[in-house]
């Protein structure tokens, strides 16, 4: 009877070690992003459990979609391109190069073909709009075209607008998981942080959630022929994955008799002692 017993507990101690890696399994997906509040609401068009969590970019992170269209100002402050495209290295997962364009009026460098800079020539500037500046001057830019060719040579790259933005996502075993929605990256290192995939539902209809898969676990790999983004993540992984948000959560009052600070930083973040900093407050 006592070995009976002690088999039976060992079963359910197995039971639910197996599900706890299983879980670990499921949530390991999750980026390194902002993660806010249990209760923190995703995007607007979106109605969700209020159990599943949502994260949106930190204070050094930008989604791929605001780089692009994105204004580039000189040291003198004049807007002299704008990006439109972000190449990104496969291999070191961070993005290589800005495709850009002479801004309207500044003097063209490109000579009707392509022109990029190197992303690590690009620094964020929040204020007084969301741009990039660089130091590179005239004769640097009329030199970049070059650059844009070595970077999407062989296979080693994305083109993000070609390749990723609106493509299909197909799983380790051909489950079609849904579309890329989005790529997250840090504007400083350009370390590339999450893969946003769109699954069910229809875009602005409602039924649809954005979930952010951490781009190392979802090993994105291109399509043959301009076809679906394969990644190395199950459809419950995805569907485990966090939402992403693009309201920062209402700031949480002081306890009584305690003052704590809440304010804005140089970005226009929340920040302060009860609420990190984001990347917006929309």
């Amino acid at each position: 009877m006592i070995k009976q017993a002690l088999a039976a507990l060992l079963t359910i101690t197995l039971g639910f070690a197996l599900a706890g890696e299983s879980l670990a399994a499921e949530t390991s997906v999750a980026p390194k992003m902002y993660n806010g509040f249990p209760n923190r609401p995703p995007e607007r068009s979106v109605v969700r459990p209020p159990e599943m969590p949502a994260v949106s970019p930190t204070a050094d992170q930008i989604e791929a979609s605001k780089v692009i269209g994105a204004d580039i100002k000189n040291a003198n402050d004049t807007t002299i391109a704008k990006i439109t495209d972000v190449i990104i290295d496969r291999r070191l997962g961070t993005a290589a190069v800005a495709v850009i364009a002479p801004a309207a009026g500044a003097k063209p460098f490109d000579k009707g073909k392509k022109s990029a800079v190197a992303w690590t020539s690009l620094q964020f500037e929040p204020r007084p709009l969301p741009h990039f500046a660089t130091k590179l001057d005239q004769k640097a830019l009329d030199a970049s075209t070059a650059l844009v060719e070595r970077a999407k040579t062989g296979d080693s790259y994305f083109d993000v607008k070609r390749d990723l933005l609106g493509k299909s996502v197909v799983g380790p075993n051909g489950d079609q998981l849904g579309h890329v929605q989005n790529v997250v990256l840090n504007f400083t290192t350009g370390r590339v942080v999450a893969l946003v995939i769109s699954t069910g539902g229809f875009i602005n209809m409602g039924g649809a959630h954005n979930h952010a898969v951490a781009w190392d676990a979802a090993k994105p790999q291109p399509g043959q022929n301009g076809g679906a983004v394969r990644v190395a993540v199950t459809k419950a992984q995805v569907d485990g994955a966090p939402v992403m948000a693009t309201m920062a959560p209402a700031p949480i009052g002081p306890p009584p008799n305690q003052n704590a600070e809440i304010r804005h930083d140089a970005t226009g973040n929340i920040s302060g002692s009860k609420i990190p900093a984001t990347q917006d407050r929309r």
